[in-house]
Parts: structure tokens; sequence; C-alpha cells
């Protein structure tokens, strides 16, 4: 079973270097806004690194990379992140860790990118990188389904099934943040050959 985290903490960094130095740059953002108080403070999280079209229209760029790890909340830091340490390490071990990183980078560009043609609202979080991850284990799943065992087959499914039905019926949920995080996981592994 892919999914099964049985390394100790020195080990997991030590074999998935690019899902701990994002783990990491989350975790250390989470601390930053605790300490500065945004944490506690919506209008502020998100007045200052929240990805707002019009603000970023109106030259605060920062915001296209400050969105992905900022997190409102302690539930929506640990579910994110939680999921990123389940689901990113067989993928970092199969694309090596450059290529793995792009996905991440990808994925995030491209949850940016669909925010900023379509979205209206505000949005924060590293979901959009969750589902770009989902997306690639999707085109694995179609292409290379004997690289999986049967139980790590259904939990994929399971994770996309749940992600999704989440996404549609919980409120506050950036359904075009996770769609372009999506699209953009598709997108990497088509690029990087996995639907070959």
């Amino acid at each position: 079973m892919l999914f099964l985290r049985r390394e100790s903490f020195k080990t997991y960094i030590r074999e998935y270097p690019a899902t701990s130095a994002f783990i990491a740059l989350n975790t250390a953002m989470m601390l930053w806004t605790l300490a500065s108080g945004e944490q506690f403070n919506t209008v502020a999280l998100y007045r200052h690194y929240a990805l707002i079209p019009s603000a970023v229209h109106f030259g605060e760029w920062w915001r296209l990379i400050t969105f992905t790890i900022v997190h409102n909340g302690w539930m929506h830091f640990l579910f994110n992140m939680f999921m990123i340490y389940l689901i990113a390490p067989p993928l970092e071990r199969r694309l090596g860790r450059l290529r793995f990183a792009l996905l991440i980078l990808l994925s995030a560009a491209a949850t940016a990118a669909l925010l900023m043609l379509v979205g209206t609202d505000a949005a924060v979080g590293a979901s959009g990188v969750d589902f770009g991850l989902l997306g690639y284990y999707v085109v694995l799943l179609w292409r290379r389904p004997y690289w999986f065992d049967a139980q790590s087959r259904s939990v994929i499914v399971a994770f996309v099934l749940l992600g999704w039905l989440s996404t549609l019926v919980v409120p506050g949920v950036s359904f075009i943040g996770h769609l372009g995080g999506f699209l953009g996981g598709i997108g990497w592994a088509v690029m990087a050959g996995a639907a070959r």
C-alpha cells in the first residue's frame, strides 16, 4: 500500500525533500500569521496574502505566490498538510525531486491562473496543490494502473471522489481553485509522459 507512512521524521525529510520543503514553507507561514496576529483576523489575513484577482491586476503580484502557502485556521492548514504528507511521497519517489517540485509549482500556477481568469472571490490554501497531485494520480490510474496495488487504487479513487464531493457541498470551498489545480496536475502528467 503506497499511502502507509512508516518512515521516521528524519527519514521522511531525507527521502522526500521537496514534499518536506513545501510542508515546511506552509508551516512557517502558519506560524508567521499566528505570531503577527493575522491568523485571528480574517480580514487582515486576506488583505495581505489572499489571491484577489482585482488586487493582482493592480500590481500586488505576490498574491500569486502567498495564497497557496497561507491558510485560514488550523483545520484548513492541518487538512491540506495531512493530504500532502500522505499522497505526495509516492509521486516524489516516482518522479524525482525536480519533476515533483515542478508538479507542485504547476498545480499552484494553474490554480492561480484559473482563479485570475474566472474567479471573483478571495482564495487561500494549498488545496489546489492537493488537487494537482490527485489529477496526476488520475492520469496514472488511467494509463499505468499496473503501477498500483488494488488497495492503493481504491484509496486514490476514494480521495478523488471525496475531494470533489467536499468541494461541492462544503461552504466557502473554492471550486475554481480546486479545478485549476486538478487540471494542472493532469496537464503535467501529460507533459511528463505519464499519459503515454
